[in-house]
């Protein structure tokens, strides 16, 4: 029923889910999961720009800088906020951009992930770390010292989500179901009385 609900009401206000929150914070997995629930597509926006650039988002922070690649998230974002009714997973620094909050406040429903600076090191692998542009090379200290910074800049943004979902102790089946909760109250206050 829940479900069902969702699925009716985001289909007729006719937007996307759009998950937002630091790396690691659960947004592919949760995305996955929580896009089958509701028989919705899924789209990574970081996967998506990998495929179309044919290189990875390391690969392009490296040769063709961060502005480079926050011009390709936005188009990306774009594109996929103009099609069908979606949950979009987005790269960490994506709702930092104005104009990127700007779009989806107007087409689509945010969900910040939330998690801990020391949840979100512990569940970075090493492998993980060394693809993402702003963690590489740095030791367990300095990751833990990046994602603080991080935090600090980017977490006044991703308060203005229409939704903040807590993913520090909950593993991806109850982060599922606490997003499907957070998403029917907040489909219901939607409503006109």
């Amino acid at each position: 029923m829940t479900h069902y609900y969702i699925i009716e009401t985001m289909q007729a206000c006719d937007k996307s889910i759009v998950l937002i929150g630091h790396m690691a914070a659960g947004k592919t997995s949760l995305g996955r999961h929580l896009a089958t629930r509701l028989g919705l597509d899924f789209v990574d926006v970081d996967a998506v720009i990998e495929n179309e650039a044919g290189s990875s988002i390391a690969h392009i922070f490296a040769h063709d800088g961060e502005a480079k690649f926050r011009g390709l998230e936005y188009r990306v974002l774009s594109r996929l906020l103009n099609d069908s009714v979606k949950v979009i997973a987005t790269g960490g620094g994506l709702f930092a951009q104005p104009k990127c909050r700007a779009l989806i406040a107007q087409a689509a429903i945010s969900v910040w992930l939330k998690a801990s600076v020391e949840s979100l090191a512990s569940r970075l692998t090493p492998a993980e770390i060394a693809t993402r542009p702003l963690l590489a090379g740095k030791d367990d200290k300095g990751v833990v010292a990046a994602l603080q910074a991080l935090a600090k800049k980017r977490d006044p943004h991703y308060a203005t989500a229409d939704i903040t979902v807590e993913t520090d102790r909950a593993d991806v089946a109850q982060a599922v179901a606490d997003t499907l909760s957070a998403l029917r109250q907040y489909l219901t206050q939607q409503q006109p009385a």
